[in-house]
């Protein structure tokens, strides 16, 4: 009877424990699906674009918590040009290790970007890729920083997107064109 009690103790027990990792697995499987579904062309993007006012201020208190992993891309605005050149306003304090090269003064205009198949978890999604290149003189080579965008069509209008740090979290960094 001792050991009944026991083992239905324990397992009563271990119930929550284990239901903490399943919840918590699929959750990271519940991540909203942003995405548009169609293909999409290079002129549909050209343009200037800025980061939405709501996700700057989701940003910066992403950047305060230093325990974090920083997934965020670090610019507030960018123009997209026919040419496939492009322009970006980087923002310094968003910068973290992998885009240290963008604190270059040359790098930022060396931007290229092009419509793309961005990787999504488990398949690829159409998106923007940026790519910026510096010329490492020390190293004697180049040293490239390629970021990607997302893109979701929402009441007719693209919308480019990042995730503000992990993907779970449901955090985004929007970009929406300016109407010029």
């Amino acid at each position: 009877m001792a050991i009944s009690k026991t083992i239905l103790a324990m397992t009563l027990l271990s119930i929550p424990v284990m239901s903490c990792g399943i919840l918590e697995f699929l959750s990271e499987d519940d991540v909203p699906q942003r995405y548009i579904e169609r293909q999409v062309e290079d002129a549909e993007v050209i343009g200037n674009w800025q980061l939405v006012s709501g996700a700057e201020v989701q940003v910066n208190d992403y950047v305060e918590q230093a325990d974090l992993p920083k997934g965020i891309v670090p610019w507030k605005t960018l123009l997209l040009d026919g040419d496939g050149t492009c322009q970006v306003e980087i923002e310094i304090a968003w910068i973290f290790d992998s885009g240290h090269i963008l604190k270059e003064a040359d790098t930022p205009a060396t931007c290229t970007w092009h419509v793309k198949d961005v990787w999504n978890r488990n398949s690829t999604v159409p998106g923007v890729g940026l790519r910026f290149e510096h010329f490492n003189d020390l190293k004697d080579s180049y040293e490239v920083y390629y970021s990607d965008l997302y893109i979701v069509e929402e009441e007719g209008e693209l919308i480019l997107w990042s995730y503000i740090g992990e993907a779970y979290a449901s955090r985004y960094q929007d970009f929406r064109r300016i109407q010029e």
